[in-house]
């Protein structure tokens, strides 16, 4: 079991960095309301890159590092920590979605919310097997 924890939350922080990273060094632009980013000065990617990796593809890798941090779903169970895992699996496509009606300020992307879907339904799938193979035993 421990070695089952550790390896989500190696998964997790592994999944932080690279999104991190992708944010930091390869965006071009301002990241955070000003700050430059480190790619001109440390490489220009841009057009080898397409713009889904650049803008769409670090928010995704938080998103399911959000989600390898959460307690797995089990199905049928409820309680507190249940209700906790699953605003945060709606986090990233309700976020999304209200960018889209402009609730929130942002711009709407359907590489975003393609990925945020895309994401869930690995993790729920995951989590299905997880609860079927408990269920087994």
């Amino acid at each position: 079991m421990w070695r089952h924890i550790f390896g989500r939350y190696f998964l997790g922080t592994l999944l932080i960095l690279t999104g991190g990273a992708l944010y930091v060094f390869v965006r071009p632009g301002d990241i955070f309301g000003g700050i430059p980013t480190l790619c001109p000065r440390v490489l220009s990617v841009k057009p080898l890159l397409p713009t889904w990796v650049l803008y769409t593809l670090p928010d995704a890798l938080w998103y399911a590092a959000l989600l390898c941090f959460q307690s797995p779903f089990e199905f049928g169970k409820r309680g507190g920590l249940h209700m906790v895992t699953v605003l945060s699996c709606l986090s990233g496509p309700v976020h999304e979605l209200f960018q889209l009606v402009r609730l929130v300020p942002g711009t709407f992307c359907p590489y975003d919310i393609s990925a945020y879907f895309i994401i869930l339904l690995i993790y729920i799938l995951l989590c299905f097997q997880r609860s079927h193979n408990l269920n087994m035993q």
